[in-house]
Parts: C-alpha cells; sequence; structure tokens
C-alpha cells in the first residue's frame, strides 16, 4: 500500500470492529463477559475474524485508489475481494459468520475512499468530503436492486435478506 491514507483508512475499519466487540453491556449478543445469544462464538471468534480480514481491509482501499474503469467494475472486483475475504473468515472461525455484513459494508466504503483519494489529494478530509465518499459508495452499489435482487424468485436458498423483500 503506498498511499498512507489508505493505510490509515483500513486500519479505521480494523479499530471500528475491534471497538464494536469489545462495548459492554451488548445484551443478546458478543461482548468480553457474555457470548450473548450466540452460543457458537465469544470474543475471541471476533478477534480471529478481524485479524484475518485486516489485510482485505487494505485491498479494498488500494482497488479503490488504483481502480480507472466504471464504478460497477470496481464494484465486481470489491465483490471478487470480498469473497476471498469471506472464505479467509469462515476459515479463521471455523465456519462461523461473525463479520460477513460489516465485511460487504467496508469493502464498499474503503473502495469508494480509494476512488475519492485517487481523484482528490487531500491529507485530511471534512464533513463535505465524508459525504462525498458516501454518496461514491452509493453510486458503487446502485445497480444491485436491480441486478442481485431480480432474480430472487429463481433462486431456491435464499438468504435472510433476500426473504423479506
Amino acid at each position: 500500500m503506498t498511499d498512507s491514507r489508505l493505510f490509515t483508512a483500513s486500519n479505521y475499519a480494523v479499530n471500528a470492529l475491534h471497538y464494536e466487540v469489545v462495548l459492554a453491556p451488548k445484551p443478546g449478543l458478543v461482548d468480553p463477559c457474555s457470548s450473548g445469544a450466540h452460543q457458537d462464538m465469544n470474543v475471541f471468534t471476533f478477534i480471529n475474524s478481524i485479524t484475518c480480514l485486516a489485510p482485505f481491509f487494505q485491498r479494498y482501499s488500494q482497488a479503490g485508489f488504483a481502480h480507472t474503469g466504471s464504478l460497477i467494475q470496481l464494484f465486481d472486483q470489491l465483490r471478487g475481494i470480498g469473497q476471498e475475504a469471506e472464505e479467509a473468515m469462515l476459515q479463521a472461525t471455523k465456519g462461523i459468520n461473525t463479520h460477513k455484513g460489516a465485511n460487504f459494508s467496508f469493502a464498499i466504503l474503503l473502495g469508494a475512499t480509494g476512488v475519492y483519494y485517487q481523484q482528490n489529494g487531500k491529507a485530511k478530509l471534512t464533513a463535505e468530503d465524508t459525504n462525498q465518499i458516501l454518496q461514491l459508495a452509493a453510486d458503487i452499489c446502485q445497480h444491485l436492486v436491480k441486478q442481485d435482487l431480480q432474480q430472487i424468485t429463481h433462486n431456491d436458498q435464499l438468504s435472510y435478506g433476500e426473504k423479506i423483500i
């Protein structure tokens, strides 16, 4: 990773996951004092997951920073990295889904941050810069509902998210 801003953004994502898991009490959720309603995981499962996802967070921001094609092409690239990250997470956690949603969200946000840094030489971000990054993230995902969810009726094995659509 050549740009220190990308390294910093990736570290913010890692730190956010660490801060979330040690926040306590969280009734029903995993924290250092309890596994909550989750019999299959504990704080160490989350730490293992975070550790294995960290290098992928760096890859997301680097992918955005280096990208020159369309935002849909960037999404496809981020999705590929994300699938590798999910496999690594499941291996590190012995098949337990600790951060699938966070992995997806950070892929989009860090990819958008990389694109923004590529286009802007700013060292520090303002609130307006953050709003522009969030708009880039929305633009990266805008095709998802039409492309991915259109085929729900053709899929026998629906995710929990697909079932509520």
